[in-house]
């Protein structure tokens, strides 16, 4: 895992928006954190939640290790990424890719 600093974009209704670097890609990538995640990690006593971004080509995923604080704590890369071909996850990652946004 690599260490990061991070910068807080926006914030609204306790979600943030934020920009970390991708270190194998080298972009800049804006990540996304709900509300109704960090009540869940809260409420679960963890640490650090652990956010997944999907980018880039060939494809791959950010993990971002986020407190309770909105601080990024680590960052780690996911080069090799299978996405499961069934109706429940096509209609969950359409459901979470149509939420809306900060």
């Amino acid at each position: 895992m690599i260490e990061t600093r991070d910068k807080i974009i926006t914030t609204e209704k306790n979600n943030i928006k934020k920009l970390v670097a991708c270190p194998l890609c080298k972009k800049n990538i804006e990540i996304y954190v709900g509300s109704e995640d960090f009540k869940h990690a809260r409420e679960n006593h963890i640490f650090a939640l652990q956010h997944i971004h999907l980018h880039g080509s060939p494809l791959h995923a950010l993990v971002c290790f986020v407190d309770h604080h909105s601080c990024v704590r680590a960052i780690d890369v996911i080069q090799s990424v299978e996405i499961s071909r069934d109706s429940d996850t096509f209609h969950e990652m359409l459901k979470k890719w149509s939420k809306n946004r900060i």
